[in-house]
């Protein structure tokens, strides 16, 4: 009953436009009923979304987080239905660790970091509605960086303690110190220009297997494709870390 709630209010809110988005993203890690895939990650329950309509939510999710910068409108209204549909298909547990998810799965655990991008991406020129709007986002921002948390090998070692004390401190009026240190920000631009090399490289090398034709399956300097996109995903998911937690500064100004 409560799952069907759920689906109920999804659909709701996907169709009203009206974006509640911490109870979207709460649900993420919801169990529901039937199996999942160990291999895929993919529900065997009778949901709406089903195993045939993930290629066509990769492909939604794709176009979603593409169109941020020029049409965080459209991008919102793309991201809750990937939002719902990953809801459904129940790929995500609590008890999982970061490598019991399988790569095509991945990726949407930067749902949240993208939901609350495009939100404040929004030009909103009532002050009441676009304060709602930092606040949506950074309720989103801090699951964001709570989820990284939960998994582990996303927030550097400098930085773990300080974003539990983050989230632990959510509502608070104070900045945290380390928000706004000089050695602290600088820290954490390195981290993240590191991870946008790492990202460049690493879509370069997907990039020649294509041009070379090389199966996902074949080794291709020193790796398969799989882990080549894991290991993308993972520092696409650093990276976001870092700008989440400047976010949250910013949104506290």
């Amino acid at each position: 009953l409560v799952l069907c709630g759920l689906l109920s209010y999804f659909k709701v809110l996907y169709r009203s436009f009206r974006f509640h988005h911490s109870t979207t993203m709460s649900s993420f890690a919801s169990p529901t009923s039937g199996t999942r895939d160990s291999t895929t990650g993919d529900s065997t329950s009778t949901s709406v979304t089903k195993k045939s309509d993930v290629p066509s939510l990769n492909e939604e999710f794709t176009t979603a987080i593409t169109t941020i910068d020029s049409d965080p409108n459209r991008a919102l209204t793309l991201l809750t239905s990937v939002a719902l549909k990953v809801s459904n298909l129940s790929l995500f547990s609590k008890s999982e660790e970061l490598t019991d998810i399988s790569t095509n799965s991945l990726r949407y655990l930067l749902l949240p970091f993208y939901l609350a991008k495009s939100t404040t991406g929004i030009s909103e020129m009532n002050p009441h509605k676009r304060l709602k709007n930092i606040t949506n986002a950074t309720s989103l921002y801090y699951q964001y960086l709570t989820q990284c948390l939960t998994y582990g090998s996303i927030i550097s070692s400098e930085d773990v303690t300080f974003v539990q004390n983050l989230v632990d401190s959510k509502g608070s009026s104070e900045i945290p110190t380390i928000l706004v240190d000089r050695d602290s920000k600088i820290r954490r631009f390195k981290e993240q220009k590191q991870a946008e090399t790492t990202i460049n490289n690493l879509q370069n090398m997907l990039a020649r297997r294509g041009e070379l034709g090389v199966e996902s399956d074949d080794m291709f300097e020193g790796n398969d494709a799989e882990t080549i996109m894991r290991e993308l995903y993972v520092e696409e998911m650093k990276r976001s870390a870092v700008e989440a937690i400047e976010e949250i500064g910013n949104a506290g100004r």
